[in-house]
């Protein structure tokens, strides 16, 4: 029996020259995380600057009969420790359980080290993850959300009645967005009229275009003559001929108000079969500022939709991906109407 075995000592202080004296004299690895270093033959654990101490890996033949880790058998009772040399620290990683002999030289124990500390890394990067990364999505999450809801308009706006509302009664969605043009209103309706698929565009990004709507033809970044007399009842299409998709116009007040109202918004299969349904309406509301030498453009939207799987998906989706679309159509209407000043 080793000379060292059944020698009491103070736990504390033994346990702890121990491991400096490990981490002195043997290779080691550092910690990405905080370990715990466990002296098995005093059954204490002891934290030694997060170095786990691998008694030598690799020394083969030449390491010492001290540099054999013990993994917690405290068959030398439950206040005896190794004497310095023996160093009988062990790592306690992840869901390794006490029990069994590991030869610190040995590939077998430095590949469970190994593994262990990359295991332990991997906890800690989800536990990071789950303490800042994920509240931090929300938080972004939520922020888009709401300006989904609510970009460039004013509380007032939001709250305020608009023309059209009455077509959609009852709906699960009301959207207001809002922005100020460096134009006036006339220069800002020719805009407004011609917008609809391969007709003006809806004025946002190309980039989103190719990626959502392929199908689509890049915005006008000029008026369109031909497409000017639009009229109340007229259908504008947003989709290709064979969906049967698009906006009927309700209501037609040049310069300054233009209603329109979908059923059509899903795929036909869907509106045929009754499986799902929207109630859908755009109101563009052009309001004169500073004696009509400027514009101030608001888009309300309001939807009813059915059943509930479609009301949530439009809750989870379409309004914080709105804060993009909407705000690139505003943004389109501007900077077109800005430049043809004349």
């Amino acid at each position: 029996m080793p000379e060292w075995v059944g020698r009491k000592h103070s736990t504390s202080r033994w346990c702890s020259h121990s491991a400096n004296l490990c981490a002195q004299s043997t290779r080691a690895i550092e910690l990405g995380v905080s370990g715990r270093v466990v002296v098995s033959q005093c059954g204490s654990s002891v934290r030694a600057s997060r170095v786990a101490c691998l008694a030598e890996i690799g020394l083969g033949a030449n390491r010492s009969p001290g540099c054999e880790r013990v993994a917690g058998d405290r068959a030398a009772g439950a206040d005896s420790v190794s004497r310095p040399e023996h160093l009988a620290s062990d790592l306690r990683c992840g869901s390794r359980r006490h029990g069994s002999r590991v030869a610190a030289g040995s590939p077998g124990g430095l590949a469970a080290c190994c593994l262990s500390a990359s295991a332990m890394k991997s906890s800690s990067v989800s536990r990071q993850f789950v303490r800042w990364g994920l509240p931090t999505l929300l938080l972004g999450y939520a922020t888009v959300h709401r300006l989904g809801q609510t970009y460039g308009s004013t509380s007032l706006e939001q709250k305020a009645w608009m023309p059209g509302d009455g077509i959609v009664p009852a709906p699960q969605f009301e959207v207001t967005h809002g922005i100020t043009i460096d134009a006036p209103p006339e220069s800002v309706w020719p805009w407004l009229v011609q917008m609809g698929w391969h007709r003006g565009g809806w004025y946002t990004a190309r980039w989103v275009d190719k990626l959502l709507f392929p199908a689509n033809r890049a915005s006008a970044d000029h008026i369109i003559e031909e497409l000017q007399d639009l009229q109340v009842g007229d259908f504008i299409l947003d989709g290709t001929p064979e969906t049967e998709c698009g906006f009927v116009v309700e209501q037609l007040e040049p310069p300054r108000l233009l209603v329109l109202h979908s059923t059509s918004h899903l795929p036909l299969a869907w509106r045929r079969s009754g499986r799902a349904s929207v109630d859908w309406t755009w109101v563009f509301s052009v309001l004169p500022l500073d004696s009509g030498g400027r514009a101030r453009l608001i888009f309300r939207w309001r939807a009813a939709t059915r059943p509930w799987w479609l009301t949530l998906s439009a809750w989870a989706v379409i309004l914080p991906a709105d804060f993009l679309m909407s705000r690139d159509m505003l943004r389109g209407v501007k900077r077109r109407a800005e430049l043809l000043l004349p």
